[in-house]
């Protein structure tokens, strides 16, 4: 869903689209789910984007241990279950200074927060 910011993130990513290798594999589905496809063929990055649907929890925590990074652009939240799986799988976070987040992370030693909406 737009307000998750994953739209936002392509918008950043396309801007690494340069030699340095990365690759994002985005974990669930919703309603935008082909806008979402359609942005990610606009933006040339079909190689670079996996878009994984449903991962049950094993498959989840298998997606976690392969990570490098987690990125979380959210506009609104609580403290959402998935900061705490990427913590708990040892994962550099990258989010947006949510309430929930900023109340329980600190920049620079947790995460690094960005701007909602700002890719």
């Amino acid at each position: 869903m737009a307000q998750k910011g994953v739209f936002d993130l392509l918008g950043a990513l396309a801007r690494l689209a340069g030699p340095k290798p990365w690759h994002l594999l985005v974990a669930g589905n919703g309603p935008e789910e082909e806008s979402f496809r359609a942005r990610v063929r606009s933006l040339g990055l079909q190689n670079r984007v996996t878009l994984a649907g449903y991962l049950n929890s094993s498959l989840l925590a298998l997606a976690y241990r392969g990570a490098d990074l987690f990125v979380f652009p959210s506009w609104s939240e609580g403290f959402p279950t998935v900061i705490l799986e990427a913590m708990d799988a040892g994962l550099p976070i990258v989010t947006t200074h949510l309430r929930g987040a900023a109340d329980h992370l600190q920049e620079g030693i947790h995460a690094c927060f960005v701007p909602p909406r700002d890719p």
